[in-house]
């Protein structure tokens, strides 16, 4: 079922590095080079330093929280693949593990952190979304294990599945429908905090 979710992503991961041939300033040429070297605390202080970010700072920053919560677009990739070829037909249950392998002990944080950054960019492209739409679903995996209320994890996962339903294309919908709804059971569209307690990975 998230074969083509999987293909999507791929395409997103090529969109982001087709950018990275510009030169808007040698920070930022700095913050992507640390960020490719592994090291995104590195791309965080030259960025956070900077009053004004370009649009595509702001999204090479949000793309350093996430590497310092433990996660680049190829790891998200990688998780979907390992959620697909899972045993059982849990394909939400399987990602979160995958997910949960990856992420530092402060995952959470940072990826509310590449969240709000990501939601400056203006204006924000349909990559841009689908990567943020990616994002929330990380941050959901990670909440899962964090403690969090179950309030709070009902609206990350909303805002993830709802915005990923906008960007996606027309003919992978349904399978991300079909994965919300391993915690949507009553089928009406919207997480509730009652269904996020009933759901166990």
């Amino acid at each position: 079922m998230l074969k083509k979710i999987i293909a999507t992503t791929l395409i997103a991961i090529a969109l982001m590095f087709s950018g990275c041939g510009d030169s808007e300033g040698e920070d930022r040429l700095k913050a992507q080079y640390a960020l490719d070297q592994g090291d995104p605390q590195v791309a965080i202080n030259l960025l956070e330093s900077k009053d004004n970010l370009s649009e595509d700072e702001k999204i090479l920053l949000a793309s350093a929280y996430m590497g310092r919560a433990g996660f680049t677009m190829i790891d998200i990739t990688v998780a979907f693949v390992e959620a697909s070829d899972g045993a059982d037909a849990d394909d939400f249950n399987n990602l979160v593990n995958a997910l949960l392998s990856k992420a530092t002990s402060t995952a959470a944080t940072d990826l509310s952190l590449a969240i709000d950054t990501f939601l400056t960019v203006d204006p924000r492209t349909d990559d841009t979304d689908l990567k943020l739409a990616l994002v929330y679903v990380v941050k959901v995996a990670v909440l899962l294990d964090s403690g969090a209320t179950d309030n709070e994890l009902a609206t990350t996962a909303n805002d993830g599945f709802d915005l990923a339903l906008v960007v996606v294309p027309d003919d992978i919908k349904q399978d991300v429908i079909d994965v919300k709804n391993e915690i949507d059971t009553d089928l009406d569209g919207n997480i509730t905090a009652t269904e996020i307690g009933l759901y166990t990975p």
